[in-house]
């Protein structure tokens, strides 16, 4: 059984964007750029998840791993900011300032993050490039629109540049209309949905829902904004793909830092391990982001049985500039449908002090040559949250 915790170098690329540095101003103070470190101290071809760091060691590694996958998506991070021009309105740049604001722990207007992402989530990427290789184009264009409130675009997920994806006037402010064809890749939107003020109180009656409408030309879907904390949903469309949608409530500006991740999720190829095939085992790589959208910093790591038949993970994660950020150990468990499931797990600190939780879901299947996880973290500093991603 030794040999099934051996997984080949790229095979254990993970990436999830992080942001881990206690609970710091971690929603509007991006961290520093990549930079070159050239450490790349740990053999990631040794991963043990019989031990509870598997193996790692606390060291600073190359940035983003040397990963070309994961330094083509940190590259797009620039490109993928928008700029609302409802920013510029007055009155909503002072909704969002009160979003940001907090008196005795509790931002003086509620507001939630919605993260959708949409088309081949797990379709096929180049390993050496890290770009997607074309399929056939799917049309996802689309709106989202909220009964009562604000929706802000904070970022265009992947969109194709130079294009004029978002529909411009808006048709209102609680409105949002975008245009997105896809084919080997995937397109999404990064939103900011602020409440009327008179939807402050936790305890909101049932005729005080404020509904969340999303439709495009592939699916549909309604969801009042009080689901959005604990929102962590995907739908599989068959040959148009997938769609998933992660969301948050935002615990202003200066509170305990929280985020989206994303990235591949996949089985690793018999001929690259020399372990039995009847088992499941693979690697999972992505970005870590705070709830703004940008880059906290890089994991690297590998699923699946140890010794005793637990499905566990472990792996490591680094800042963006390539210094050592913690380790990360959890577990993971195949849902009903095949080659899906979900993802719970910790990083812990060089002294194994807890830092933060994750968790989320993935898919992959066996005739695909990819795979994908989404999901969402926050740091050890709001219970509230460590509670609804332990659930």
């Amino acid at each position: 059984m030794n040999k099934l915790r051996h997984l080949s170098l790229w095979t254990l690329a993970l990436v999830l964007v992080v942001a881990f540095t206690g609970c710091s101003d971690d929603v509007t103070n991006p961290t520093e750029g990549p930079t070159d470190t050239s450490a790349a101290s740990d053999d990631f071809n040794a991963i043990d998840l019989d031990l509870p760091d598997g193996g790692l060691t606390p060291t600073d590694e190359n940035v983003a791993f040397g990963d070309p996958f994961l330094m083509q998506e940190d590259a797009r991070e620039a490109a993928e900011l928008y700029d609302d021009a409802l920013l510029a309105d007055p009155e909503v740049a002072r909704m969002v300032a009160e979003c940001d604001s907090t008196d005795g722990g509790r931002p003086h207007r509620r507001s939630y993050f919605l993260r959708m992402v949409w088309g081949n989530l797990d379709g096929p990427v180049d390993e050496t490039t890290g770009e997607v290789i074309d399929v056939a184009r799917v049309d996802w264009s689309g709106a989202l629109q909220v009964d009562r409130g604000v929706v802000i675009v904070r970022r265009l997920i992947r969109f194709e540049r130079g294009v004029v994806s978002i529909t411009r006037p808006r048709p209102d402010r609680q409105t949002v209309e975008w245009t997105s064809y896809t084919g080997g890749h995937f397109d999404g939107l990064l939103l900011q949905i602020i409440e009327p003020m008179d939807r402050l109180e936790d305890s909101l009656a049932p005729d005080q829902a404020n509904v969340v409408r999303v439709k495009t030309q592939q699916f549909s879907a309604e969801f009042n904004t009080t689901d959005l904390p604990g929102m962590d949903r995907t739908a599989d469309l068959g040959d148009a793909g997938s769609i998933h949608m992660t969301g948050f409530e935002h615990n202003g500006r200066l509170a305990c830092p929280r985020g989206f991740m994303a990235g591949i999720w996949r089985m690793a190829p018999t001929d690259e391990l020399s372990v039995e095939p009847a088992q499941e085992r693979g690697i999972f790589r992505g970005r870590w982001v705070n709830i703004l959208g940008t880059t906290r910093g890089y994991m690297m790591g590998a699923y699946g049985l140890n010794d005793d038949g637990e499905r566990v993970f472990r792996g490591k994660f680094i800042t963006r500039n390539g210094k050592f950020g913690g380790f990360l150990h959890g577990s993971w468990a195949p849902s009903d449908e095949p080659g899906r499931g979900n993802f719970r797990g910790q990083w812990v600190s060089k002294s194994h002090d807890l830092e933060g939780v994750f968790g989320g879901r993935y898919k992959h299947a066996g005739d695909r040559p990819g795979g994908f996880f989404q999901g969402r973290w926050t740091a050890n500093c709001d219970r509230d949250a460590v509670d609804e991603l332990e659930r």
